[in-house]
């Protein structure tokens, strides 16, 4: 986990108005190798290690996690329009493998991956978001570059719109037949087809 990526976290018992800190015990080239974020609110305490933050239980992280499709990468790059600059953007479970694919595609981006698995590969700029509950995602508002995720679920969608800056993307991969983007998020659509739908975050009033 890159250091700064803290400013962006929130505790996922509190919500996402309250922010967290880190608490170092190995650190190489600006990224915690092994530590904790402790939240000032409720005393939780997540701990970072082996290329991800566990967030506590793993269940229901918006999708499934399966091994994805080798193209993912490429289409994720893409749709979010990662051609350059730096920024965070977030993956939804079932598209944790493309996540160092885009990672280096897009030179400079930090990417979160939504994963279920305990253990998986290290990648550089790739951290991995374990035991994140329902749809509720542990960031604050308005903070990151883009958002992509797979399958339909309307509760991640709101939150992906929740998370994105303005002017910033959110993508669904292979959207189930019945997901619709609901007109009070903050979305305006610039495609919606079979493979993919793809909305731009609008410059709605501050939230949390």
């Amino acid at each position: 986990m890159h250091l700064e990526l803290s400013e962006l976290l929130a505790c996922p018992r509190c919500g996402p108005g309250q922010g967290l800190v880190v608490s170092v015990d190995r650190i190489e080239d600006r990224r915690v190798r092994e530590g904790w974020l402790a939240c000032p609110g409720c005393d939780a305490r997540y701990p970072v290690g082996r290329g991800g933050i566990d967030f506590g239980e793993a269940a229901g992280c918006g999708g499934d996690s399966g091994g994805g499709d080798p193209e993912d990468a490429v289409r994720v790059a893409a749709l979010l329009g990662l051609r350059e600059g730096g920024g965070v953007v977030l993956l939804g479970a079932g598209l944790e493998s493309a996540a160092a694919g885009v990672a280096e595609l897009a030179g400079g981006v930090e990417v979160l991956a939504l994963s279920l698995a305990p253990d998986g590969p290290a990648a550089p700029r790739v951290t991995r978001l374990l035991g994140v509950r329902g749809g509720a995602l542990p960031l604050h508002g308005r903070r990151l570059r883009g958002a992509a995720l797979a399958g339909g679920s309307p509760e991640l969608l709101a939150e992906a719109a929740r998370v994105v800056r303005p002017g910033g993307r959110v993508a669904v991969l292979r959207p189930t037949p019945d997901l619709d983007v609901p007109g009070e998020l903050p979305l305006r659509v610039l495609a919606a087809e079979a493979a993919a739908i793809v909305a731009e975050r609008t410059p709605e009033e501050s939230g949390p």
